[in-house]
């Protein structure tokens, strides 16, 4: 297979690893939540949004703090595309495999 046909097979996966990428960040990002007795968070590798509650040390007070950390976002939006991208190239390399044992069936 020439260079220039590898890289034609490549160019069509970029709609699926665009399509695929919100798909696999919404996955990851709901695996990854975890609901302890105060806080909430979100995000695997690095977490992105927590919400935290607790009791103030003034009497009769409840705090609330809530964090997003956009550096941290970009970097699980970031592992989520690695992952689609190992996804998508898989899917395609076994798609050929199986192309190629239907046509030398075929001969």
């Amino acid at each position: 297979m020439s260079a220039s046909t590898k890289e034609h097979e490549t160019e069509k996966n970029y709609p699926y690893v665009a399509l695929v990428n919100p798909i696999v960040f919404g996955l990851v990002t709901l695996a990854s939540f975890n609901k302890d007795v105060d806080d909430i968070y979100f995000g695997f590798p690095e977490i992105f949004y927590l919400n935290t509650q607790g009791v103030s040390p003034i009497p009769g007070r409840i705090g609330s703090s809530i964090s997003f950390r956009l550096d941290e976002f970009l970097r699980d939006l970031g592992f989520a595309l690695i992952i689609t991208l190992v996804l998508v190239l898989l899917y395609a390399r076994f798609k050929r495999r199986k192309l190629k044992a239907l046509k030398r069936g075929v001969k």
